[in-house]
């Protein structure tokens, strides 16, 4: 599970095996409490080795920089018959009147921005669908107008693929260094420093909501 938070999806799951990335550590102890093991660097993930992944609203949070690499290697996670199950919240702010807040976010996906960013990862969709019932109106501003299949058009949430590699799939080289879009170690503590000032003035949930992001983001340990 990627983002997997505290693990509710992965001690649901009866799996044989349940692996976790999740960069909260309030989440570790948890995540230990069911057996989980636990990856502190996707670069630490085995190749060929899962039946499946999920990443579930997690997506949105990362820099734009890493999607695609991060996409690469989760697929290179998979066995060679395996599935990623994506599922993001609905981002057409460009051209959809959306209710639901986007201010922890990072990435605003479209219906048809996600699945070109699966494509560009060396992915194949499966499987694709919007669950849910409510659809968005129309801006009268709007800047886009989606074409294409019954999902791309789609004007609502939550956009859900499931993706296997695809034919052409190249998995990507070990990494030594950071990957692209993360801050260095030594901008990440002054970053951190600023973070925990203007934190400490937050009421305590956005606090933590934030403290989660700049975790994720490697900005705070």
């Amino acid at each position: 599970d990627f983002g997997s938070g505290p693990g509710y999806l992965l001690y649901l799951s009866n799996a044989k095996e349940i692996a976790a990335f999740e960069p909260d550590k309030d989440s570790e102890k948890y995540l230990s409490h069911i057996n989980a093991t636990q990856y502190v660097a996707l670069q630490e993930l085995p190749r060929d080795h899962f039946d499946a992944v999920v990443s579930s609203h997690s997506m949105e949070h990362l820099p734009v920089g890493d999607l695609i690499a991060t996409l690469r290697i989760l697929l290179a996670a998979l066995k060679p018959d395996g599935h990623l199950l994506i599922e993001v919240p609905q981002g057409g702010l460009s051209h959809l009147k959306l209710s639901s807040r986007h201010d922890p976010h990072t990435i605003f996906f479209t219906n048809e921005g996600l699945q070109v960013a699966v494509k560009a990862a060396g992915g194949d969709i499966v499987f694709s669908k919007c669950f849910s019932p409510k659809k968005a109106k129309r801006r009268p501003d709007a800047i886009y107008t989606p074409d294409g299949n019954d999902f791309i058009r789609y004007p609502g949430g939550a956009l859900t693929v499931v993706v296997r590699r695809g034919a052409h799939f190249v998995a990507p080289a070990p990494q030594s260094g950071a990957p692209a879009g993360t801050q260095t170690t030594t901008q990440q503590p002054i970053i951190g420093s600023v973070l925990r000032k203007l934190g400490a003035k937050l009421p305590q949930p956005m606090r933590r909501l934030a403290g989660k992001i700049a975790r994720r983001l490697g900005l705070l340990h």
